[in-house]
């Protein structure tokens, strides 16, 4: 039974996440973005209208003298999301103020994962910026499960390298890993408008931070390993932070995206040679127990597959008519997919658009023929279409709206794969003018019922807004 045992443990490990992906954008923000019916939470001193959120209030003055010092700001959204197993982009544009009355600055803001949904600690002001206070600060007992990306404008000579920097915290205000701004010529502190991008590959466990002014190629500023399991739980929290002390700052944001796509289980894996390691020790020392156990279990194995091969046949397949019948995007794998399309030969090409090129291929389980489509790596706005197919797409059922049957996103590798239309495209058709009238009605009335799907009957409104006139 020790041999089941271990089977099956080994089995739980390389089981897929059951996880959505999740993906969610602002492209500015108003008064209602922390409102009831709002995405947003907001708590301490921010608050959002006119395009933004204010993390800190904007810097006001009464007879010469500031009046927002000492301040803490939180935003989150209110909704958990998956750190892991996962690969996770969030790009945001901060623009953050000094007082243009002191010659000094301070403190700063941080893009945080958290695993709770509530407010900033007690007396999170000035360089804890609102992430810890002097009870939690250090005390990793205290504070396991948070993960924040600084953007430092004060320098504390005890742990910051300058007033201008990139940090990662986890259980202390002093950073386990720092990147100087200076060195790319970007100033946190002008005002100006600031573009940065945050990128974890749950794969390699390597986590990227890229940042430029607005308007300009992102540069990597920060590349650092960091186990995500091992730093926050599997559902956190994600949003900002900010806080002044005596010296007055503005942080604002003024856009936030965010997606989270799952990675199956074994992604985790971390320490392959401990486990080589265990395994020789057993193999040492047991090598008469296991081997007596593998000759009984092989010929119980043996005896059962014989005599249930039928029944498991049955099962099998009322299993595949159930997954069939559910008609959900599924997740295919790489290989799977480079098996269909014959290695995404020339021959399979379909076309090419802006996003990348669409093959046809065969499903080897089904020999049901479909259509990948494989998303550039070049593309800017890969990513995006990618999970927005998913998310969009992928829910919905209409009789002229081609299916999507499933997806795959393995290291670098986005493919999305779709019912294929063994007839081509419709404007082949209309364009040489042989259809008939009542031809052209129907496929007219086909269209009207799809859009009216679309906007009034789906649940969520999808509006196309690339009909072509064609007739």
């Amino acid at each position: 039974m020790l041999m089941f045992v271990l089977f099956f443990i080994f089995l739980g490990q390389v089981s897929y996440a059951s996880v959505d992906p999740i993906n969610f954008s602002f492209a500015s923000f108003d008064s209602q973005s922390c409102g009831e019916d709002g995405d947003l939470i907001c708590f301490g001193s921010a608050v959002a209208g006119n395009g933004f959120v204010d993390v800190t209030p904007r810097l006001q003055h009464t007879n010469g003298t500031s009046s927002s010092g000492n301040n803490v700001g939180r935003v989150l959204y209110k909704y958990p999301v998956l750190a892991w197993p996962a690969t996770i982009s969030t790009s945001f544009t901060v623009r953050i103020s000094k007082d243009s009355n002191s010659t000094g600055s301070g403190d700063g803001m941080a893009f945080f994962m958290t695993r709770g949904d509530g407010p900033s600690p007690v007396n999170s002001y000035g360089a804890f910026l609102g992430l810890l206070n002097r009870t939690t600060n250090g005390k990793e007992g205290n504070m396991i499960g948070q993960l924040g990306v600084e953007l430092d404008t004060f320098y504390n000579n005890e742990f910051d390298p300058d007033d201008n920097h990139i940090g990662l915290d986890t259980t202390s205000i002093s950073s386990i890993v720092t990147a100087s701004l200076n060195n790319i010529d970007i100033d946190l502190k002008l005002g100006r408008e600031v573009k940065v991008k945050f990128d974890y590959d749950g794969w390699g466990k390597m986590l990227q931070i890229s940042v430029a002014y607005a308007g300009a190629p992102l540069v990597s500023v920060l590349n650092y390993s960091i186990f995500m399991s091992k730093t926050v739980p599997s559902s956190v929290y994600v949003g900002f932070t900010g806080s002044t002390g005596i010296v007055s700052e503005s942080h604002q944001i003024l856009d936030w995206s965010f997606m989270s796509v799952p990675l199956p289980k074994y992604s985790l894996v971390d320490d392959q040679s401990g486990k080589a390691k265990k395994k020789k020790i057993m193999a040492i020392t047991l090598p008469v127990v296991t081997g007596s156990f593998v000759l009984v279990i092989c010929i119980y194995l043996m005896v059962k597959a014989y005599r249930d091969k039928s029944r498991r046949r049955s099962k099998g397949d009322l299993e595949i008519r159930s997954r069939n019948a559910v008609n959900a995007p599924k997740m295919f794998t790489l290989k799977e997919l480079i098996k269909a399309t014959q290695n995404f030969s020339k021959e399979k090409l379909l076309g090419t658009g802006g996003f990348g090129s669409v093959y046809q291929g065969t499903i080897s389980d089904t020999l049901s023929s479909v259509a990948v489509k494989k998303i550039s790596a070049t593309s800017k706005q890969g990513e995006q279409e990618f999970l927005a197919e998913i998310c969009t797409i992928g829910r919905l059922r209409h009789k002229n709206i081609v299916q999507l049957l499933g997806w795959c996103h393995e290291r670098d590798h986005l493919l999305l794969v779709y019912e294929f239309m063994a007839n081509g495209s419709l404007d082949r058709y209309i364009c040489k003018g042989s259809l008939s009238w009542r031809t052209r009605y129907k496929i007219l009335t086909g269209l009207a019922s799809a859009l009216l799907y679309l906007h009034d009957e789906c649940g969520n409104t999808v509006i196309h807004r690339d009909v072509k006139p064609t007739m």
